[in-house]
């Protein structure tokens, strides 16, 4: 205790001023950067806080406006898996049951423990948290200034598997032709790392990295997380080549093995466009009900929608269901599932089959029922592979490939309908 003391004592009397930058990614983890103020000259080695973060090997980084600084990253082994490492000691809990034992290896979808004297496989995607059993594990900083000076401004940065962010949008729907969208994102911290007044910066789309082992991505994303925070009561969303990036307006806690949401943009009034869907496949019978669909525009001046999931609500803000979304630009159709209409029921029968070798003539009919109390469109997409000749259709269709044919059929409330067609096919 009087080591760590003396420690905390020591270090406050070197830092008077510190700015702490985080920009975090939805697949690669974070880029954690620190402007340090140090009012003290150091000969020799000294510390710098990880804030006990995971560093990942290689990725630690170093610059002074005086001096040369030497950087290094002490740890034991790689890491394998949550920031830990090999030889750490783990508690593990899995849906099953708790695990104890040293941490030896990842192969695969497995984490592998010694327990006991005994090798132990852990499927990955059964895990529900992990954590060191010695809580005083860190991968401490090590910093060295060649020529050092008083009151030099110090600016260091590493990689850090264990933070990252998901988009979530709350759709209200209003009616079949309007809606609501709300825009959150949850940052998600893995590991203990903690720290008060960060500077947040979001990057979405998929990061592509050179591996967990190199430092080339590091210092040059500090540089964003750097841009000062808008002031408004939204994040301010700019583009760098091809990424998005988002800079949170206010200064945020992080907390250890957390999960917080935040606004990440205006609430949004929209115009949607419903649609019941059913697909359908060559000579193939099916049931069920139609697939709902929702599209809107997201308009030219408006941010980008990050990938990620969608809660779904009724015009009582009843919960109905969840979907999700791949990115899109601004100017972009958005598409997205809203789980099926159950009142809007559909077969699709074969009703005549007829083939020899090289010959195949086949006759489809649908059975449309509208229970609902509004009129509904169907919309069926029905997919016809090879060399066909359509023969003859009872509604009107629209060819949108070589293979599929499109048929828009609208149904009163409380009606059925039958749609049918043929069609001839050569091998």
């Amino acid at each position: 205790m009087k080591r760590i003391l003396l420690s905390l004592f020591l270090l406050s009397s070197m830092v008077f001023g510190e700015e702490i930058s985080i920009l975090v990614s939805q697949n690669a983890g974070a880029w954690i950067s620190i402007e340090k103020d140090i009012d003290t000259i150091h000969k020799g080695e000294f510390s710098l806080p990880n804030y006990d973060f995971p560093v990942n090997p290689s990725s630690a980084w170093c610059r002074s406006d005086y001096g040369n600084p030497i950087i290094k990253n002490q740890f034991n082994g790689s890491i394998i898996f949550n920031g830990l490492r090999y030889n750490d000691l783990v508690h593990i809990l899995t849906e099953s049951r708790p695990y104890q034992g040293k941490l030896l290896a990842r192969e695969g979808d497995f984490l592998l423990i010694d327990s006991d004297e005994k090798i132990i496989h852990i499927q990955i995607n059964t895990i529900l948290e992990i954590s060191p059993i010695d809580p005083t594990i860190s991968s401490p900083l090590r910093c060295t200034l060649k020529n050092p000076k008083k009151n030099t401004k110090l600016n260091y940065g590493f990689s850090s598997s264990s933070l990252k962010w998901a988009a979530e949008y709350d759709f209200i729907q209003k009616d079949e032709k309007s809606a609501s969208l709300y825009s959150y994102f949850r940052l998600i911290n893995h590991h203990k790392g903690q720290a008060k007044n960060i500077k947040l910066t979001l990057i979405s789309g998929k990061i592509q990295t050179a591996g967990r082992n190199t430092a080339l991505y590091s210092e040059r994303f500090s540089k964003m997380t750097m841009a000062s925070a808008d002031t408004r009561s939204t994040p301010e969303q700019s583009s760098s080549k091809d990424y998005y990036l988002t800079t949170y307006p206010d200064k945020i806690t992080l907390t250890s093995h957390s999960e917080d949401r935040y606004t990440l943009a205006k609430t949004r009034d929209i115009n949607i466009i419903t649609t019941y869907n059913i697909k359908g496949y060559d000579s193939r019978a099916n049931k069920g009900s139609a697939q709902k669909n929702i599209g809107f525009l997201n308009g030219k001046n408006e941010t980008i929608l990050a990938a990620g999931k969608i809660n779904i609500y009724n015009e009582n803000k009843l919960f109905f269901g969840e979907s999700s979304i791949r990115q899109y630009g601004a100017g972009e159709s958005v598409e997205f599932s809203a789980g099926t209409a159950a009142d809007l029921r559909f077969k699709r029968i074969i009703t005549d089959k007829k083939r020899t070798k090289n010959y195949e003539d086949v006759r489809i009919k649908y059975l449309l029922n509208n229970y609902s109390k509004k009129s509904k469109e169907f919309v069926i997409e029905d997919r016809i592979s090879g060399n066909y000749t359509l023969k003859d259709h009872s509604h009107n269709y629209e060819k949108l490939d070589s293979d599929v044919l499109k048929f828009k059929i609208n149904i009163p409330a409380g009606k059925n309908v039958e749609m049918t067609y043929s069609y001839s096919k050569v091998y």
